[in-house]
């Protein structure tokens, strides 16, 4: 028995001790590091589409650190139609450029007409508890334009946004700001066709990657909880029963705009 154990025990001193490391190194990059934080998924509806049933849902990415999530494309000059590389952009307090590195990819979402950067978010729906197994296939990366849509607490006016452009030189989130994709956009869905009744977990996972530069990577993780039944007929229907905790009215999803 003690051998059967050992090494699963070794692989969770290895996986501490590599987060550690991962963790820390990052923490002493030069600058002001921005946090991102998954706002609890809201507006969640069960919608029949051409014979599926789908989960539909508001998300928000939030930037709860001392700095800003600033990130440019670098464009080639042979074919900018392409995918094109995302650099982050670290900044001081006087906003000057002190460190830079390539963390994704911009890419240009035709449903949206914009460009978007990938691997921002991870949709999943997962049966009995917020870890428990994926249910079917539906496990979603998500690609995201981010701009200052509103702030995490109180008004958001119009001249204090920085980032409002999903085609401009620059997309980001400052500190303090949330960007949402409602639940009626493209891509805000999650197959749960043929899903038995019963609890499951909407996952939402803000940098599922660690690919963009953050202060904090283990705060990423927000869900929504429902109990799905099944009428005689097996017509489904969702109660949702609770959410994951979070710091903030906020980070709570209360007061968010319903754009």
């Amino acid at each position: 028995m003690k051998k059967l154990l050992a090494a699963p025990r070794i692989h969770f001193i290895f996986l501490f001790f590599f987060l550690t490391a991962f963790v820390t190194s990052h923490a002493q990059l030069p600058g002001l590091l921005p946090d991102l934080q998954t706002v609890v998924p809201i507006h969640l509806q069960l919608q029949n589409q051409q014979h599926r049933e789908v989960i539909r849902f508001s998300n928000g990415i939030a930037n709860t650190g001392q700095g800003e999530l600033r990130l440019r494309a670098e464009f080639p000059v042979t074919d900018q139609n392409q995918p094109q590389l995302a650099i982050q952009e670290i900044l001081d307090a006087n906003r000057t450029k002190v460190y830079e590195a390539v963390v994704s990819q911009f890419q240009f979402h035709p449903e949206h007409n914009h460009w978007h950067i990938n691997d921002v978010a991870l949709f999943e729906i997962r049966s009995g508890s917020p870890t428990g197994p994926v249910f079917g296939t539906v496990s979603v990366k998500v690609t995201f334009c981010l701009i200052d849509w509103y702030r995490i607490e109180g008004n958001a006016p119009t001249s204090e946004r920085i980032y409002w452009e999903c085609n401009g030189d620059y997309q980001g989130l400052q500190p303090g700001w949330v960007d949402q994709y409602h639940q009626s956009l493209e891509g805000q869905e999650l197959d749960i066709t043929g899903a038995p009744a019963g609890l499951y977990y909407l996952v939402s996972t803000a940098n599922p990657e660690n690919a963009f530069l953050e202060s904090d990577y283990l705060n990423n993780v927000a869900w929504t909880s429902f109990i799905l039944s099944r009428k005689s007929q097996g017509n489904p229907k969702i109660e949702i029963v609770g959410h994951s905790p979070c710091p903030s009215p906020g980070l709570c999803g209360e007061n968010v705009p319903n754009r």
